[in-house]
């Protein structure tokens, strides 16, 4: 929601963007209520879109990485086991 009021100050027509939000909050009775409420859902729908990361996840975008891009040049398989390796590695 912190996004909405980002844009509204910068975008190029801000007052009439600000008019735009003022009319929607009055026909839809907006409150922060909706606001907190869509904050949660962001932050659920971030866990959801990003999860951990595992090994296992991190081969198999790999495999699917090989077999759906042509790796060469610098995008190469090899690159991308390398970064397996790095992510593999612990540091003291």
């Amino acid at each position: 929601m912190d996004a909405i009021h980002r844009h509204l100050k910068r975008l190029p027509n801000t007052e009439e963007a600000q008019k735009k939000w003022d009319t929607i909050q009055k026909k839809f009775n907006w409150n922060e209520t909706y606001e907190e409420a869509l904050s949660l859902l962001q932050e659920t729908r971030n866990v959801e879109a990003h999860p951990e990361i595992s090994k296992e996840s991190l081969q198999c975008a790999i495999s699917i990485t090989a077999q759906t891009n042509d790796l060469s040049g610098w995008f190469s398989l090899q690159l991308l086991n390398d970064l397996m390796h790095m992510w593999e590695t612990e540091i003291p």
